[in-house]
This record gives structure tokens, sequence and C-alpha cells, in this order.
């Protein structure tokens, strides 16, 4: 009898999942919009929001703010005074406004940097819609129907132009074995000490020192916000042999400018 539960409430899941994204029947571009001002100079860049639905519909724009755990995962908060938001300097020339049907509007998004920041800024919007949509899935346990309001998060960020590559450090490397799947795992730490947002590849080359011909390289490309760590975690793939390895970690900009790097020499035992 538990396992038919499990299978029904999975079901439920399974449906609810998929009214929901159906009901969600507008779409924003782009889902993140970037800011490359000056000092004291505003610039305004558009987001679009389409109507694909057959009913005129009205959205409101909200705002919040966000971060990225050292695992890389986004993380979204209530707008606050957090150090880094980008909150208090942008504006919106439109934060309610309706829709018709199959059509689309541009919203415009200005950003005014004064010259006491010294570091990249970054928050996000939430475009969402103020009709309230209901899905054709009845909750059998209080016999109601479900509601739900779509929304759609945009993030925005300013890069900060003085960008200082000083800043960046490949930490350490380690390696560790997987029983379940039988192969060695390589997670790098590296730190970023700098003010800006750091976009680019870790590099993880490795090469058996006394196999002629064992280089093996990894490319993993990754966001590390200011004055923060980052893991990146490589899959090897399969187990390494028993013997001395050396591991070389380079990092690269998104220009493919060298940033820092580090080799550590690692036994397998």
């Amino acid at each position: 009898m538990k396992f038919f539960k499990k299978i029904f409430k999975l079901v439920l899941l399974i449906i609810f999942t998929s009214n929901h994204l159906i009901s969600q029947d507008f779409e924003v571009k782009p889902m993140k919009l970037y800011f490359d001002c000056s000092l004291e100079n505003s610039q305004t860049k558009n987001i679009k929001v389409k109507n694909f639905s057959s009913d005129t519909h009205t959205y409101v724009i909200t705002s919040g703010d966000f971060n990225r755990d050292s695992l890389g995962k986004t993380f979204f908060f209530e707008k606050s005074d957090f150090k880094y938001s980008l909150n208090p300097y942008f504006s919106l020339q439109k934060s309610f406004f309706s829709i018709q049907p199959n059509d689309s509007i541009n919203i415009p998004i200005t950003l005014t940097i004064p010259d006491s920041i010294k570091s990249s800024l970054w928050s996000v919007i939430y475009i969402k819609s103020a009709n309230e949509q209901k899905v054709k899935l009845t909750d059998t346990v209080n016999r109601a129907n479900i509601t739900i309001s779509p929304q759609i998060a945009v993030k925005l960020v300013y890069n900060y132009p003085n960008k200082d590559n000083e800043s960046l450090k490949v930490n350490s490397i380690k390696t560790f074995f997987n029983e379940k799947t039988n192969s060695d795992y390589t997670f790098v730490e590296i730190s970023n000490n700098g003010n800006t947002i750091f976009n680019g590849n870790v590099n993880l080359l490795f090469s058996n020192i006394k196999i002629p011909n064992s280089e093996k390289s990894f490319v993993e490309k990754i966001e590390i916000m200011p004055n923060s760590k980052r893991i990146v975690k490589f899959d090897l793939k399969d187990r390494l042999k028993k013997g001395n390895y050396a591991f070389s970690t380079i990092t690269n900009n998104i220009e493919g400018k060298y940033v820092a790097g580090k080799q550590e020499l690692i036994e397998i035992k």
C-alpha cells in the first residue's frame, strides 16, 4: 500500500510540474543583463517580455538579491543591505505593465554608478504575472485547486572596470577516489580576493611522471564573485593507476589571458 502511495505522489508531482511549465506562457530575454558603464555615467539596456497566451496579461517587476556559494550554486534572497547589491543604482521606467496576446514589450533598465563604488555589483529582478493562474490539478486531500503565479528571474550584473588579475589564486588541488563510479575526482579551490567578478576557465592538466604521452586535460567554465572562494570539481572518468602525477591548474579569463596557476605532485598509492 505504501508503494502505491509513493507512486501516486510521484505522478501528482509530475503532473503539477508539467502544468506549472505550461501555465508560464510568457518569456523574458535575456536572462542575464550585463552593464559596463564608467563611473558616474548612466547606461540603459532593455529586457524583452513576450506574452504567448491568447489573453492580455498584466505583469509586475520586483527586485531582490542573489549570491553564489563555493560550489557555484546560486541562492536568492530578499532585497536587503547586501554589500554587493545593485538595487540602489538601477531604475525601471516600467514596473507594472500589460501586454496584448502574442505581443511583446521592451522594459528599459537604467544604471548609474557613483564614483564611490569600487567593486562589481549584482542583483536580481522578478517579472511576475499579476494574473493568478489555476492549474488543472485538484488537491484531493484539501478538495481545492492549486493556484500559482509564474515568475521569471533576471540577473543584473555590473562589471567593475578595473580588473586585478593578481587577486585570483589557486589554493589547493586534491584528488579522491569514488568507489561507486570507480573513478577519481579532482577538486581545485580558487580564491578571488579582488573587487571584480572573474569569468573564465579553469584548465586541469595531469600526467603520470614515468609514463610518456599520458597527459590528459579537462576544462570547466567558472564565475567567481569578489572576495569569495570556488571549488571546481573535475571527473577524471576512471581510476588513476598507482604512481606519481603532476597536476597543473591554469585559469584564464574570457579574453583567453593567463590569470593564475599552480602545480602539485600527487602520489597515488
